[in-house]
């Protein structure tokens, strides 16, 4: 069904972009993750935020348990919507970030090893970096994202988990019907 594609995916980001407007449970997508696509032409690794961003803020695991009740899942429902707007806000920070230096990167790449554009491009490279690690507002959306999207993807895996057990009690609105061509 598409709760459980949805659900099974821990995307939140990926199923939003995928249907162009915030996550339902009944949305389905793939991982839209910040990665550099696997283009790093035996340059710097690619961005893994799971790697380089990691959270020691768990309390959601706690705090959002397995759903018992219909109204417990309307609830996780509730949150798991009102945070979406922070998560997509700080994920398009980094993504422009990213971008940035995704663009520094190919410039370096093209630019011969030694000549002084190479030595000017790698100099912007430190510098951006510089300019980020000193950025209040970039440390705050690195952190809330990624944050946010390890309690998102809790709260949609709970979600998933309670469907899966008591698929009468679940809201999944059934796929639009085909229409028979005669």
């Amino acid at each position: 069904s598409p709760a459980v594609n949805a659900a099974a995916n821990n995307s939140p980001a990926s199923t939003a972009a995928a249907a162009g407007r915030p996550w339902m449970m009944e949305d389905g997508g793939s991982d839209g993750g910040v990665s550099d696509g696997g283009q790093n032409n035996g340059a710097s690794p690619p961005l893994n935020l799971q790697f380089h961003f990691q959270n020691s803020n768990t309390d959601f695991l706690n705090e959002y348990t397995p759903i018992t009740c219909q109204s417990q899942r309307a609830h996780y429902k509730r949150e798991f919507n009102k945070h979406y707007d922070m998560y997509r806000k700080s994920h398009d920070i980094l993504l422009r970030v990213k971008e940035r230096f995704a663009h520094l990167q190919t410039q370096r790449n093209a630019a011969q090893r030694g000549t002084p554009e190479y030595t000017r491009i790698k100099n912007e490279i430190v510098a951006e970096y510089e300019r980020n690690r000193q950025d209040a507002a970039w440390q705050e959306a690195r952190h809330n994202f990624q944050y946010l999207h390890e309690k998102l993807a809790h709260l949609k895996k709970l979600v998933h988990d309670y469907d899966t057990m008591h698929p009468a009690n679940s809201n999944s609105v059934p796929p639009p019907q085909q229409q028979q061509q005669s």
